[in-house]
Formats: C-alpha cells, structure tokens, sequence
C-alpha cells in the first residue's frame, strides 16, 4: 500500500535488486483523513508509478470512517469521491486493476461497496464490528450470525486455599470474605490480559464462571475456583470462549475495559503460540 515518493524509490530499488517488477496498491483518501492521498495528488502519483518499468500497479484502495455505524452517509460519500477518481483514471489503468475499500463492518451493511475484493478483518475471528453494525444487519437479516473462532487458554499452576481476611496481590485490593480456593495463573498484563479486569474480569474452570480476584500481574493472575470442585494443578482456564454453560467473550471484555474488541483480540502477545483447529 502506497502514498509516499519515499516508499516509490524504496519499492523501486527492491524490485531491481529482485529482478522484477513490486506490485503496489495505490491508497486514495477520501474522508478517513489517515493515510492516503487526495485524488489530485493521486493523480501524479499514479502518472509516476505507471511509467516506472519497475512498478506494476496491482490496486487501487481506500478506507471507510464510518462503516460501523448506523448512518450510512458519509460512507456513501466516501464511496462515491472512490469511484469518481477511479472513473477519471480509467482509461490508464490496465484491465486486471483491484479495486477495494470495504472491511468487515462494509461487507455486510454496504453490499455495493463490494467491489474487487473486500478487506475481511474482525469477521473472521466472528466477531462484530459494533453493537451498531450487528443491529443494522440483523434489521436485514434476523437470521444472520457471527460465530466466534477465537478460544484463548492456559491453565493453573498453583492452588492455595486461603482462610477468611486473607488480602490477595499488590495493594491488597482484594480480601476474602470466607474461606477460599485461590488459582495462580501464568498469565497477566504482559500476555495481554489487561490490568483493568483485576476484581472484575472473568474466567472459566470446568464450565463455571469464576472470578478474578486481585491486581492482575505482570505475567500471575489470581482467581476464586471456590465453586469448581476437585480443582487441581494442570486444570484448563478459558480467557475467552465457552465451556459448558460459562462464556466470556471478546466484548464481554471490551465493555468491562472501557475499549473496543478489536484491542481486546490485538492485544495478546504475538509470542503466545497459536494452534489452529
């Protein structure tokens, strides 16, 4: 994705180091106010990456600012300064041109925004781009559902029962009321469990929903398993998912953490495996 001479030059040594020509998309702005340029620099632009031997244009793109919510408006505006470009280039661009401007939230609400390919982001981990995005598509389609992909786990490794007035973690935030079966987790901030669900976020152990209890740590975080019987060392937690009759999603999370479920997912640390199922 292209929108700077700089990145021209650089693309253009690679491409003769490789031998061949960088294949670039060309990213237009026409409201997101991010990154981009506007369709009279796009124009002279698109004029220096046509004549280079060793560019190939591959695409042309943009990006919605309001896609998720329910007024649709200014997406439409955008869209329409997209194909107005586009149109006014035509007869320079070859006939394979990409044409893309729609993400998850467009692909479902905005079906003419459709257009070579679409960009699917959170969709695909089946999760909603907004409460207000969910809303619209189901005034459209009742039926219509996002299955959530993403289960993220790890398991106990410590087990303390703990007796009443006992404080829990860094200052102490938490005390017993009653006798308590406390779980250690290897799991904390630094993972991408974030901090702000310490004394209020939610776990699950054999299907059923406990507690956290106490500041979240670096890489510890306390739970109350009183309500989980036989619990013991190795046992599976559950972060985000669903077992049995507990679940705790991505924007379960979100709204305790006062952000979006996008951070929520983005979050955990790139260095945690991954096993696709």
């Amino acid at each position: 994705m292209v929108y700077e001479t700089e990145q021209l030059k650089i693309l253009s040594l690679a491409a003769q180091k490789a031998k061949k020509p960088a294949k670039i998309h060309l990213k237009l702005e026409t409201g997101m106010a991010r990154l981009g340029l506007f369709p009279k620099e796009a124009r002279i632009f698109l004029e220096k990456i046509l004549k280079s031997p060793r560019l190939q244009l591959e695409g042309i793109a943009s990006h919605f600012a309001t896609a998720e919510s329910r007024d649709q408006k200014f997406l439409k505006k955008q869209l329409s300064a997209y194909r107005r470009f586009t149109k006014s280039v035509s007869g320079k661009l070859p006939n394979s041109i990409l044409h893309h401007i729609s993400c998850s939230a467009a692909i479902t609400t905005a079906p003419t925004a459709n257009l070579s390919l679409v960009r699917l982001g959170i969709a695909l981990y089946g999760l909603w781009p907004s409460d207000e995005n969910k809303q619209v598509v189901h005034k459209m389609n009742s039926e219509f559902k996002l299955q959530p992909a993403l289960t993220w786990k790890t398991q106990i490794i410590e087990v303390q029962h703990l007796p009443k007035n006992t404080p829990v973690g860094y200052d102490r935030t938490f005390v017993t009321k009653k006798s308590t079966t406390m779980v250690a987790l290897p799991i904390g901030y630094w993972d991408g469990l974030d901090r702000g669900l310490s004394n209020k976020g939610r776990v699950i152990i054999k299907g059923v929903i406990c507690p956290i209890i106490g500041r979240i740590c670096m890489n510890i975080t306390m739970v109350d398993a009183s309500a989980v019987r036989n619990v013991k060392v190795g046992d599976e937690v559950i972060l985000i998912g669903k077992k049995g009759r507990g679940e705790v999603t991505a924007d379960k999370i979100a709204r305790l953490t006062q952000t979006i479920n996008y951070e929520v997912v983005t979050r955990i640390n790139p260095l945690l495996p991954r096993h696709l199922v």
